[in-house]
């Protein structure tokens, strides 16, 4: 390499770090941007120019450098330069979207004829209106859904691809910026420069912007809607009237009315409903021809109906719900009842716990909770008790949950709140497993075939962070819940996110939507669950079409939890039991087993 080579490299490099420390300190101001302070809008302004000045240097002592380079080296040179270059432009387009409406009016002349100064009032006018802060518009990010092409379009046009301002390759940027997922790979080819700006434009109308296309996919998710099983169930009846709202817009804004599809669309809406909601409207719908738009009317005002009744009925204030709301467990059981037993949660008086019934287990629980013995409040100490509570059974100062009764205190040793039950090694018990293709009802090309388990006992459904990520399915809310798992000493209370995904279901039954709450794991991975073998083995289960077919040797995560909030709207009811072994019971998704079951893997490693 000759000097003069080495020296411009020596330049450029000097200039390239000066540039990365402008565009960070520049970054720094923008994402904490006060348009208030005179000062910092004057130091973007000045970091503006200065990237500008060096955008320039830079662009000149690349060309130079690239004329004296080797040929091997030439794609290596031009890679480097265009990621500097791709962290300045998005820097100077967003002082530019940031400052530029902020730039005051000149200050009028003193003199001039009544006419000047009619026109200056004029031109102060308008300044004064381009002055006015408006709030800062977010443009929401297309991930390839055909479905949502045409309002995101709509959108970008408005405020980029319309506006005379902006370079080609300052759109550019913000289009790169908006799109995710699907959206973004379509384009992922094309370079950032402004010549390939109108080629992205036209590679995303023609990938996504097809008319049929988007009658078709709007048909397909009418089609798809997973029923409701409830009619208590206001939360996935609301969420069933507003995915039919939404796509019944969107097939109108294409131009396709109702009338066109109605008929077909009436026979499907009223397979979605629950039973005692098609009663009501049939009996509405006088008509010996209906309508799909009276259909929804009806649907509409008889929803709204149960809405305002559910409002009445929630507490008087979020505090006190918060506070008297019993745990919840991800590991799998909770509370939601307001009589709960200190002891197992469950819904019943502490005396009358069937569940922990040795008295020095429940003195262990409530020690490590900090429950007091005479009220079983929580914070409470024993001797500071001031309530008036007695044994009702030998009169001592305790509650009548801790009455001893002649048990002997040798059994504190062997006391546990554990409700996990070690299994012999020649037997296994077959927990209610099933395998399941999932997807995000928004994006219905993504799914994920995941294991999840039913559990009655369980009142909350749930799945794991790791099934949300890989179906990008976003967050519908936060609730607090007090997390409590088998075996574990005290309950946590965690903030955990809500949102919904759909379960895909082969048989004659609509797809199942399924609301759930997100935890970081549910199960360790199950062992043993040899349900291969017991079909094998057992004759009643010959010929099931099982959900979840295993030879015992692998190790099964577990994603989704099934709980009692919903277990019911995925079995069928159909059950075969034999003389020995699991039962097994019929599903939307198969035949899961449960019960004990001979583990050949198990005899195999005792030989």
């Amino acid at each position: 390499m000759s000097e003069e080579a080495t020296k411009k490299r020596k330049i450029r490099g000097g200039h390239r770090s000066s540039t990365k420390r402008t565009i960070n300190a520049s970054s720094t101001i923008l994402d904490d941007f006060d348009p208030s302070n005179k000062q910092l809008t004057e130091k973007l302004l000045q970091q503006k120019i200065t990237l500008k000045e060096n955008l320039d240097i830079l662009q000149n002592l690349d060309n130079d450098i690239l004329a004296i380079t080797e040929e091997k080296d030439i794609e290596k040179e031009i890679e480097e330069s265009d990621l500097l270059r791709e962290r300045i432009h998005p820097t100077i387009v967003r002082i530019d979207s940031i400052v530029s409406p902020m730039s005051l009016p000149p200050s009028p002349s003193p003199e001039g004829t009544k006419e000047e100064g009619n026109n200056h009032n004029s031109s102060t006018i308008s300044h004064s209106s381009a002055k006015i802060k408006l709030p800062k518009l977010s443009l929401k990010k297309f991930k390839g859904d055909i479905k949502e092409w045409i309002p995101f379009w709509d959108s970008y046009t408005s405020a980029i691809h319309d506006n005379p301002d902006l370079s080609d390759i300052d759109k550019f940027n913000y289009l790169n910026s908006l799109l995710e997922s699907k959206a973004a790979e379509a384009i992922a080819g094309l370079k950032i420069t402004s010549a390939n700006y109108q080629e992205a434009v036209d590679v995303l109308n023609q990938r996504f912007g097809d008319k049929q296309q988007i009658i078709n996919s709007h048909m397909d998710s009418l089609l798809r809607l997973p029923a409701v099983t409830s009619l208590h169930d206001v939360q996935s009846i609301r969420q069933l009237y507003n995915k039919v709202e939404s796509h019944i817009r969107g097939l109108k804004s294409l131009g396709v009315e109702t009338a066109r599809y109605g008929n077909l669309m009436i026979s499907i809406l009223m397979q979605r409903l629950p039973p005692g909601l098609r009663i009501i409207v049939t009996k509405k719908m006088q008509e010996d021809e209906w309508s799909l738009d009276k259909l929804m009317t009806i649907f509409r005002q008889e929803l709204e109906a149960r809405e305002r009744a559910n409002l009445q009925c929630l507490p008087s204030s979020k505090s006190s719900y918060q506070r008297n709301k019993p745990g919840t467990a991800a590991a799998l059981f909770t509370g939601l009842h307001n009589t709960t037993c200190s002891y197992c949660q469950g819904k019943h008086l502490s005396a009358n716990c069937k569940t922990v019934t040795n008295v020095a287990a429940r003195r262990d629980i409530l020690k490590r909770s900090g429950w007091c013995f005479v009220c079983l409040r929580k914070k409470k100490i024993s001797r500071e008790c001031q309530s008036n509570i007695k044994c009702f059974k030998c009169g001592r100062r305790h509650h009548g949950s801790m009455y001893m009764g002649g048990q002997p205190r040798q059994q504190h040793q062997q006391a546990t709140t554990s409700q996990t039950m070690y299994v012999g090694t020649r037997t296994s018990i077959l927990l209610q497993t099933a395998k399941v293709n999932i997807y995000n009802p928004g994006m219905q090309e993504n799914r994920v075939n995941a294991r999840l388990i039913l559990d009655s006992g369980s009142q909350r459904s749930f799945v794991t962070t790791r099934v949300k990520n890989q179906l990008n399915l976003d967050a519908e809310g936060t609730e607090n819940l007090m997390i409590k798992t088998f075996g574990g000493e005290a309950e946590e209370l965690q903030t955990c996110e809500f949102l919904h995904f759909n379960i895909e279901i082969e048989s004659t039954y609509p797809d199942l939507s399924l609301t759930v709450f997100v935890v970081p794991t549910i199960y360790q991975p199950l062992r043993h669950q040899t349900t291969q073998a017991a079909q094998e083995i057992y004759h009643h289960l010959e010929g099931l079409n099982l959900a979840d077919l295993n030879t015992g040797e692998e190790e099964l995560e577990v994603d989704i939890l099934v709980g009692s909030d919903q277990y019911w709207n995925l079995i069928t009811g159909a059950v075969r039991r034999g003389d020995s072994g699991p039962n097994a019971m019929g599903t939307k998704v198969g035949w899961v087993l449960y019960g004990p079951v001979t583990d050949p893997v198990s005899e195999k490693n005792q030989c």
